[in-house]
């Protein structure tokens, strides 16, 4: 009872900060950031202003659309997890727009609210405050949801989807799908404001790091499981790493093992925990940030 509650605590906090920050800070700049969100965003872009009253119901729709795909592909327990994410990030957007505040007013407080200065903000002013607050608070929000193996849904069934099916590692996935996003939005919004989607991006990453593991760019996993087999056939096929087999012997049990260790990227540790999780719930794993990793598979 007390981890159910952590974990829903966490999730509710984590997908709160990334609709506060959709809402209140991206969206009226039309910054772009990936998943669900950043097509909402250009959907901003191609629309208009008015888009704002209903951008809940479209990335509702995404979210459901995906949700059942993701039911085809990955079973009910997969559904039933995902569902209190993607349902929560629609319907506290749905909030935001019932309620009689502007989408930029966390552009306009110290002028309207606060009387702290005599002038509106101006729009750099205003395009920095957005790309740095909004960034830290998705990074935390999706940071609290991963570390408690939790999705805000969309987007990331998509992308498990395509690891599934082209047997590719889940993190190139991401770079795709986002990738395709944020060409879609150089078209829509130009050159510019792709220098701040990216700058975005990389903020957003950083504190993701932060939050759910310690900030490390690549994790070395060491894992201790009866289904040695199976979680290698895990790493080897879904995610396309390597695995090295160290022999160990157990102080307490007096048992041989052998110890699964491979070294990830930061979205792959993510996927794995889920399925060594699903495979052998006993199973003991820890992972340790590696710093520098060199050679195949890691760029220098």
């Amino acid at each position: 009872m007390k981890r159910n509650l952590k974990v829903y605590l966490n999730i509710t906090l984590g997908v709160l900060c990334v609709a506060v920050a959709y809402y209140f800070l991206f969206l009226p700049q039309n910054i772009m950031i990936g998943g669900v969100t950043g097509l909402s965003v250009i959907f901003h872009g191609i629309f208009g202003d008015g888009y704002e009253t209903y951008s809940s119901l479209v990335i509702l729709a995404l979210n459901i659309l995906f949700l059942l795909i993701g039911l085809i592909f990955f079973g009910k327990e997969f559904f039933i997890k995902t569902l209190y994410g993607t349902l929560l990030l629609p319907g506290i957007i749905a909030i935001f727009e019932f309620l009689p505040v502007e989408p930029n007013v966390l552009f306009t407080l110290d002028y309207e609210v606060f009387k702290l200065t005599s002038t509106e903000m101006n729009p750099m002013s205003q395009m920095i405050l957005a790309v740095l607050l909004g960034s830290i608070l998705t990074g935390v929000g999706l940071g609290l949801c991963f570390r408690v193996n939790a999705t805000t849904g969309g987007m990331d069934i998509l992308q498990k989807i395509l690891a599934k099916l082209f047997h590719i590692p889940y993190s190139k996935t991401v770079y795709f799908t986002d990738g395709v996003l944020v060409v879609l939005a150089l078209f829509v919004f130009g050159l510019e404001m792709l220098m701040y989607n990216l700058i975005s991006i990389i903020i957003i990453g950083y504190f993701i790091d932060l939050v759910h593991m310690g900030g490390a760019n690549r994790r070395t996993a060491f894992i201790l499981s009866k289904e040695n087999e199976k979680i290698k056939k895990v790493i080897i096929d879904e995610l396309g790493r390597g695995v090295t087999l160290v022999p160990s012997y157990g102080g307490y049990s007096g048992y041989n093992y052998e110890m699964l260790m491979c070294t990830l990227s930061r979205n792959e540790s993510y996927l794995l925990r889920d399925r060594i999780h699903e495979i052998d719930p006993t199973a003991f794993t820890f992972y340790v940030s590696a710093k520098e990793v060199y050679g195949d598979g890691f760029e220098v």
